[in-house]
């Protein structure tokens, strides 16, 4: 089925040279950069491979930000029924996320032969670059996965008649307050299909694109790639060299500049109140372990370094972590976890992976990053929320002297898990439903 091109009005054209113009300063900006220099030949469209050498074109862009959305583009991936050979474009806009999509790509062309898998640097979001990677790329449905709205390529879309897919998608309140002194230009380049996260987010955009336009609400794609997998063995786990199967451990984890002198004073009741408990500190960045060694000797805290220590500790060891890699395997063998982020405003840290093995994990109230899995996680005693150091503390020791059950937390966790899952599914439908209806490429010129 062909599509024929549509117009813009007068009003959203103006709207996208505005959007035109914030990319041409992002290119001066790239191009005098030396570390956003690396990609900025692929961003302006300029190594994208000749149309012939791309035969038919694409099947599906994919669209994936980050590395963060990379998991829920592998979901997708994985999911998508097998219909003959079908030829995917996955894109990012950072280093990190590209390098993710590669390792992606590898993994799939082992597990899925029918895909054909390229990765590219996504174009920076000008009309004219993205009409051009369009016509290019000729993907019969693009895809663009959650809070991500890039005007330049919907537009492009919706004037050559690609169909466009917003997949597992958010909006925040804030951001469509700004997005709707716009209104005109959004609803005219709506995608074709919209798929938010939850019914808030689904009101959100239909208030955005218009009430006559295709939003639904699905349940999160993360919940399907969530608990997936078995928690590490004490035998295979690399710190089974320094703590022993019965050690009582409380972990720190993910901590942030900004809640580190309350981790401190946490960590020093703890360390009163249970002298011969371990005390694991992970800081979220590497830079800030010298900050925080400084201040474990200003608070009289005596601590070694993990990269110190070669063999067991001896109980009630305080461990500053400068070697990165080693959280998840902390939380297979900690009583009590903490998760960073989340005692002042800074959207908090996953705190899922101590939970799949099979530890409470308690955080601060600023969460918002991880808001889509829902309020009634803490309802249900999956996760202790707390108001600050003093009942973090409190809480921690509370756990470190009553531990909850492995086996029974991550029971819970996975009936709490599975009874949201299912948003893959509806995602493929919509993709493979457009793929279908055989949208082509024939008469639109260049």
């Amino acid at each position: 089925m062909q599509t024929h091109p549509l117009s813009l009005s007068f009003r959203t054209s103006l709207s996208l040279l505005v959007n035109d113009a914030v990319w041409t300063m992002a290119t001066v900006l790239h191009a005098f950069a030396p570390h956003l220099r690396d990609n900025l030949r692929e961003r302006l469209v300029l190594d994208l491979p000749e149309e012939s050498s791309l035969s038919e074109g694409f099947d599906v862009w994919i669209q994936a930000e980050s590395g963060g959305e990379t998991l829920v583009a592998w979901e997708i991936l994985k999911t998508l029924p097998p219909q003959g050979r079908l030829k995917i474009l996955l894109t990012a806009s950072t280093m990190d996320g590209l390098d993710a999509l590669s390792k992606t790509a590898m993994d799939f062309s082992k597990t899925r032969p029918d895909l054909d898998i390229w990765t590219s640097s996504f174009p920076f979001d000008a009309t004219n670059l993205m009409r051009k990677a369009l016509l290019t790329y000729r993907p019969k449905v693009v895809v663009l996965l959650e809070a991500e709205l890039h005007p330049g390529l919907m537009s492009q879309c919706t004037r050559l008649g690609v169909p466009l897919i917003v997949a597992n998608a958010r909006i925040s309140t804030d951001k469509l307050a700004k997005c709707l002194g716009q209104n005109t230009m959004w609803r005219e380049i709506a995608p074709r299909a919209t798929l938010a996260v939850t019914e808030n987010d689904a009101s959100r955009f239909q208030l955005l694109f218009g009430e006559d336009k295709n939003v639904s609400s699905i349940s999160n794609i993360k919940f399907d790639y969530l608990g997936e997998g078995d928690p590490i063995p004490f035998v295979e786990n690399t710190l089974n060299r320094l703590f022993r199967p019965t050690a009582s451990l409380a972990v720190f984890g993910s901590v942030h500049e900004e809640e580190e002198d309350d981790v401190i004073r946490a960590a020093a009741r703890l360390h009163v109140k249970r002298p011969k408990t371990f005390i694991g500190i992970f800081p979220r960045l590497p830079y800030r372990t010298p900050a925080i060694k400084k201040a474990l000797d200003d608070a009289g805290l005596p601590f070694v370094l993990r990269s110190q220590i070669t063999s067991h500790v001896s109980a009630g060891t305080i461990i500053l972590w400068d070697r990165f890699g080693e959280l998840n395997a902390a939380y297979s063998m900690a009583r009590a976890v903490f998760v960073g982020g989340s005692l002042h405003p800074l959207g908090g840290q996953n705190f899922l992976e101590p939970l799949h093995a099979g530890v409470i994990p308690i955080i601060g109230p600023y969460w918002r990053h991880f808001a889509w899995i829902g309020e009634g996680i803490v309802d249900q005693g999956l996760v202790t929320q707390v108001a600050g150091w003093k009942d973090l503390a409190e809480a921690m020791l509370s756990y470190l002297k009553r531990p909850k059950s492995r086996e029974k937390v991550r029971k819970e966790a996975s009936e709490y898990i599975r009874a949201r899952q299912g948003g893959t599914v509806a995602v493929c439908h919509e993709i493979r439903k457009h793929l279908q209806a055989g949208f082509g490429y024939a008469k639109i010129s260049r």
